[in-house]
């Protein structure tokens, strides 16, 4: 997060020549934390195939084969992520788009033999479908590698200018840091909660909750977009984010609201398509029209989310998030679930957003109040 910020902001001003300064700094911290994360999923993977053969059976076993062939992408990942961000930066647009189709393509041509088992190749499995992720990252990295090096112009006042733009970028990591983990331990809970409303409920539940990532994901590309745009014009007018707030969420609502038309457009032939068992049809669509319907709340809320990343707020970004998930999602996913089961615990989705679009916009208020009082 902290590089997604800087990096653009350092590629805007004329006298970084297209350095890598940045990327040798943010790769010397991030490699190692990788490091660490693998050999922590490559142990969990471990222990859950201990687990599964001497305890439990099943999906756990499965789930750990999955993780020791899935573990290596997050050295992988970690590279391309920080190399993407450079070229983007460097107005190599087309880059996240290049990278998703060579590396999902790869992915998808690999895991059907070694899933299954084709010639030679042996039925590999779970194992086989993370073996297959993670050499489609893999052969993303010469191409990526090369890339920045054929553009990269190095120079000592470049190096310099670096070293000052990324100076505080510790600050700007630690909050994302925690935000991440516990948001993604908030959503452990909020599927488990699922799991508590019955299979076919959380059949239905998963569809639509599939459905919501790609919403997310599509509207979270606008925010990579906007961070771009902000961070080169950040040099020539650091208030730029704020003073424009109101046309950046007028866009973000606006493409979320078509978003939102296409996916309720979509509900039934997807349902249709996702599943032949007709209850849980029922709920996948029912569930899939409340994602629609609440794309302009997420687009809403991460325009606010962008503006505070844009202006270096990630302590802000990290209350907003947190306090979505654990006082809002989890809690309303809770009483759903009591009273209507499955269906009712996914109205935690819907509350997150809207509580955490509330705190976002209100802390860009006070940040405005406090800068027009400062000047």
């Amino acid at each position: 997060m902290a590089y997604r910020i800087l990096q653009p902001r350092l590629a805007g001003n004329v006298d970084s020549s297209r350095t890598v300064s940045g990327l040798t700094i943010t790769l010397r911290a991030l490699l190692p934390l990788a490091v660490i994360a693998f050999a922590m999923l490559l142990l969990c993977g471990l222990a859950l195939l201990w687990f599964g053969r001497s305890i439990l059976e099943g999906s756990t076993t499965q789930a750990g084969l999955y993780l020791l062939g899935r573990s290596p992408s997050v050295l992988i990942e970690a590279a391309t992520s920080a190399f993407t961000i450079t070229l983007v930066s460097w107005g190599r647009l087309k880059i996240p788009l290049v990278v998703f189709v060579i590396s999902s393509g790869m992915n998808l041509l690999l895991d059907l033999p070694f899933v299954y088992g084709f010639g030679p190749i042996p039925r590999w499995g779970a194992f086989g479908d993370g073996l297959a992720s993670s050499i489609g990252i893999l052969v993303v990295v010469p191409w990526l590698v090369y890339q920045v090096r054929s553009m990269s112009l190095s120079s000592e006042s470049g190096s310099a200018l670096a070293r000052s733009h990324f100076a505080g970028w510790r600050k700007l990591s630690l909050p994302a840091v925690g935000s991440a983990s516990l948001d993604y331990a908030g959503n452990i809970a909020f599927t488990a909660l699922l799991a508590f409303g019955g299979v076919t409920g959380l059949a239905g539940a998963r569809i639509a909750t599939s459905t919501h990532l790609l919403a997310f994901v599509l509207v979270s590309s606008l925010s990579a977009a906007s961070l771009y745009l902000i961070g080169h014009a950040h040099n020539v007018d650091p208030d730029f984010a704020i003073r424009e707030r109101q046309a950046i969420r007028l866009r973000f609502v606006s493409v979320s609201i078509g978003l939102g038309l296409v996916l309720a457009g979509l509900a039934w032939p997807i349902a249709l398509i996702a599943t032949p068992d007709p209850d849980v049809r029922q709920i996948a669509f029912a569930l899939m029209l409340l994602v629609a319907a609440i794309c302009p709340v997420i687009g809403w809320t991460y325009a606010n989310v962008s503006i505070l990343r844009a202006a270096g707020r990630t302590g802000s970004d990290f209350v907003s998030n947190v306090t979505a998930v654990w006082a809002a999602q989890v809690p309303v996913a809770l009483v759903g679930l009591w009273l209507f089961g499955a269906v009712g615990a996914f109205g935690g989705l819907l509350a997150y957003w809207i509580c955490r679009g509330v705190f976002t916009q209100r802390q860009i208020s006070k940040m405005v109040l406090v800068e027009a009082i400062n000047a």
